[in-house]
């Protein structure tokens, strides 16, 4: 369940990256009315867009870390179905064979 709402941020910042190209074109067009008003906006959409970027590049490495950590919790789950399987005498015999001489009884 993670993941998938790692997904839909992700698909999210997507969109919100498109949806800031329609003001970046929107200045392009006032470039040759006024002087500074245009560099001031698109240098302020620049900096939205490389956020954007920044936060997207965030949520790839976390979409990988979840990933890796359900991996594991799988390993882990398949593990515990498979020692389940084990007769009880047959784990007991593994755990105190685990254990050090001197805790043996």
């Amino acid at each position: 369940m993670p993941l998938a709402h790692a997904r839909r941020f992700r698909v999210a910042l997507w969109i919100a990256l498109l949806v800031l190209l329609i003001p970046v074109s929107l200045t392009f067009g006032e470039f040759g009315a006024d002087g500074i008003r245009p560099w001031l906006r698109l240098t302020s959409l620049i900096v939205v867009a490389a956020t954007l970027v920044a936060a997207l590049s965030r949520q790839r490495s976390l979409e990988a870390r979840v990933r890796s950590q359900q991996a594991a919790d799988e390993a882990v789950d398949l593990r515990l179905l498979a020692v389940d399987e084990i007769p009880i005498s047959g784990r007991a015999e593994n755990w105190i064979s685990s254990l050090p001489e001197g805790r043996r009884s």
